[in-house]
């Protein structure tokens, strides 16, 4: 019985006129579009999960963090070796890049498909090449991530703290590899 009653306290509730209604988050979607010049291998959270064809894409829908959306095409890796990956925390809504300081194997476009403030959240954010400034060498951890707040972060970290936003994530948004 104790078991049950603190997984029950986990969850998100909503109780009203005696009954008790679960609260979920619905999952964000993920429109990842290749303008590369071949098929690409697409990576999530480090898992195979699809091949996006050339000029084609691919939606996917995904509850909690995405570490990372990411290819191995043009000499990247599933990992970080030569490649940039775009990563979202779902807590707080922020997305971000996370590159190989030495070569990144493709440029990559983020633009959350939501109203833009004047405060600088929900701002569309490309890396095409290797010394792109808005962008992490290391993957943040939950020590590091800014308080959410009235203001957006400052980059490296961006925010689109909303409810269902669409990411639109583009591999060579310049219709190029990575320089």
């Amino acid at each position: 019985m104790h078991l049950y009653f603190s997984l029950l306290f986990l969850l998100p509730i909503t109780i009203a006129n005696g009954s008790i209604t679960l609260r979920q988050t619905p999952p964000t979607q993920y429109i990842i579009v290749n303008n590369c010049p071949t098929a690409l291998p697409l990576f999530i959270a480090g898992d195979l999960v699809d091949t996006i064809p050339f000029q084609g894409s691919t939606t996917k829908f995904r509850s909690g963090d995405v570490p990372f959306i990411n290819t191995n095409a043009n000499g990247g890796s599933i990992n970080s070796t030569g490649t940039l990956r775009a990563g979202f925390k779902a807590n707080g809504g922020f997305y971000y890049f996370v590159k190989d300081p030495n070569r990144i194997n493709t440029g990559i476009k983020v633009e959350p498909q939501h109203q833009l403030t004047d405060t600088g959240f929900c701002v569309p954010i490309i890396c095409e090449d290797v010394g792109c400034s808005n962008s992490f060498t290391l993957p943040p951890n939950d020590q590091t991530y800014p308080p959410t707040g009235p203001i957006a972060p400052t980059p490296p970290f961006y925010q689109c703290p909303f409810s269902n936003v669409t990411y639109v994530v583009t591999f060579c948004p310049s219709g190029n590899w990575a320089t």
